[in-house]
């Protein structure tokens, strides 16, 4: 079988009607990370899927997995927000009105203020959570899209619209209400396509709260999708796994084998004219080089499209890109080369907006027929398969080879299987932490300066920080010096790092104990 009549037969046998009922009923359940919600929806996907093996595993809340520690158990039932006899905030009514881990609050009347005042609803505050709390303040109002509070917090916290926050403005108090439900275990979908070898492995975050239809309920169905278009094939074996974001990806992998190769879709069926944003596919960690990349752009551009009236010329209107890693989903935690399938920019993302209306069936038919084609195309023992994978591998490292030289090439040449040239041992920088780099650990053990300059850092260019941050991170080999670290996250993430910023970085690193130099 060639590589274009595997994408043919998985975009043809897509069955969108069924993939989209799974989204429409995945988001109607609130799925915060530890809740009766995401339990709920874990027994949805697993009383579905096709597959052999499969449980629903469930997790003590705040366990811990390497540096990634579970989110406490907090299923929210009810919230409100009245001033007088009106209600101006209702949840669940309001989606994404109530900001997770919010304490448990029965009927209290608090002033109203701007003012950042103890025991006060603070209206648009500018300090962080962690700073009101410790002024004392009973909570407050924000009109970001979504806010979560650290677990535990003491704070009470709303998320309103314009309309909203107007009526709070001219308010001087309002009661305050939180009800939370009874504790629950977090839960992790696995189930298996048997075969021989290592494992493949498919991975799709089950949380967010409601709706959150692109995420990440559209890439949850579409690995409930791939499962079904898998099934008929055979080969290596294949594990899905769909669990809490990070945390939840974590539990499985500390005890999993080691997978292969990997494939995480996050954010599966933007419809692109009303989202604003492409199919992105995150290339592989440049530390972990490998012919999935290539095979992933390949199939990309094999993918069935419309075309004109005669059937002369293609005329698709739909768009794709390939970008570096960067690691903001669980492809960022597998110890194996991978590819993560997302949608960016999404205008809509992480806001009560991200509704059904916004998934097109049509897309997420092309990014299901991506990760299975991939998977697929390294499943099955095929010689014409093997074939069309090393032309797409050759002639992507060649072309890759002819946009820059340096790190570049090294590992455009380690894709095609050349050894890179050994380095000296000695005098680089050590890694200390456990298991896959977090971000939010690292700032857990920092002291407070170095805390409050990582968060600044990401409140000034939450992407690309972050970006740079985890690409410096994991540039730390034992053979790199600073210097070197610096100059591989650059080429690694394709962005200009500052010297002072990965000196800066790595000194945060080196202050917390989770790095060091030999």
């Amino acid at each position: 079988m060639r590589l274009q009549e595997l994408v043919d037969r998985f975009h043809r046998g897509f069955d969108a009607e069924a993939a989209m009922a799974d989204v429409k009923a995945l988001c109607e359940f609130d799925r915060y990370q530890v809740s009766a919600g995401l339990q709920a929806a874990a027994e949805y996907v697993a009383d579905r899927v096709p597959l052999r093996e499969v449980e629903v595993r469930q997790f003590h809340p705040e366990a811990r997995w390497w540096t990634f520690r579970g989110p406490p158990a907090w299923t929210p039932v009810s919230a409100s927000v009245q001033v007088g006899d009106a209600t101006v905030v209702s949840y669940p009514d309001q989606p994404y009105a109530l900001a997770a881990y919010s304490a448990a609050c029965a009927g209290r009347t608090v002033p109203v203020t701007a003012e950042v005042l103890p025991g006060a609803l603070v209206l648009a505050p500018e300090l962080s959570p962690h700073e009101l709390a410790s002024r004392g303040v009973f909570g407050f109002v924000t009109r970001a899209g979504r806010v979560e509070l650290p677990p535990h917090s003491p704070l009470v916290a709303f998320c309103v619209d314009e309309e909203q926050f107007a009526v709070l403005r001219q308010a001087r108090e309002a009661r305050v209400s939180v009800e939370l439900g009874e504790p629950v275990r977090m839960p992790v979908v696995t189930g298996l396509l048997p075969g021989r070898g290592p494992e493949l492995l498919l991975t799709a975050h089950l949380c967010h709260p409601r709706p959150s239809a692109n995420d990440n309920a559209s890439g949850v169905a579409a690995l409930m999708a791939v499962a079904s278009l898998l099934r008929d094939t055979a080969g290596a074996p294949v594990r899905f796994v769909w669990g809490p974001e990070f945390v939840g990806t974590a539990a499985y992998l500390q005890q999993a084998p080691r997978p292969a190769i990997a494939v995480n879709v996050d954010m599966a069926g933007e419809d692109q004219a009303l989202c604003g944003g492409p199919l992105v596919i995150e290339r592989s960690p440049d530390e972990k080089p490998s012919y999935v990349t290539a095979l992933a752009e390949r199939v990309a551009a094999l993918m069935p499209g419309t075309r004109s009236y005669s059937g002369a010329v293609p005329c698709d209107v739909w768009s794709w890109r390939s970008v570096p890693h960067v690691g903001a989903s669980d492809h960022a935690l597998v110890p194996c080369p991978s590819v993560g399938l997302n949608h960016w920019p999404d205008r809509f993302n992480h806001t009560r907006f991200d509704t059904f209306d916004k998934v097109s069936a049509d897309e997420l038919r092309r990014t299901t027929t991506l990760a299975a084609s991939v998977i697929g195309a390294i499943r099955v023992d095929d010689g014409s398969l093997r074939a069309d994978i090393a032309d797409a591998t050759s002639a992507w490292a060649a072309a890759y080879l002819a946009g820059g030289g340096g790190e570049r090439g090294t590992v455009g040449r380690a894709v095609c299987g050349t050894p890179a040239s050994a380095r000296h041992p000695g005098g680089g920088m050590v890694a200390f932490w456990d298991g896959p780099f977090n971000l939010r650990a690292l700032a857990e053990d920092c002291s407070q300066q170095d805390r409050a300059w990582l968060d600044a850092r990401i409140a000034e260019d939450r992407g690309g920080a972050y970006a740079r941050m985890s690409a410096l991170a994991r540039g730390i080999d034992g053979q790199r010096s600073r210097y070197s670290v610096g100059w591989w996250a650059a080429l690694a993430s394709e962005l200009t790092v500052p010297v002072a910023f990965a000196e800066r970085f790595l000194d945060v690193l080196c202050a917390a104990g989770w790095a060091g130099e030999a």
